[in-house]
């Protein structure tokens, strides 16, 4: 399903909040810059992956 942005994921996905939760700190922070670009869980769990996996590259 999609949604308008994460903040509406969120608030709409139990799955998408308890995965975004579990997530560390600094990802959300990440995350939570660019809102809008995220619509589906998929989506969710894909940016937060290059961006975990990105981290740990610097």
């Amino acid at each position: 399903m999609a949604y308008k942005n994460l903040n509406f994921l969120l608030l709409s996905s139990s799955s998408g909040k308890a995965f975004y939760n579990a997530l560390p700190d600094d990802i959300k922070v990440e995350l939570q810059e660019q809102p809008d670009h995220i619509h589906t869980l998929f989506q969710l769990h894909q940016q937060a992956d290059v961006l975990s996996h990105y981290g740990k590259l610097l």
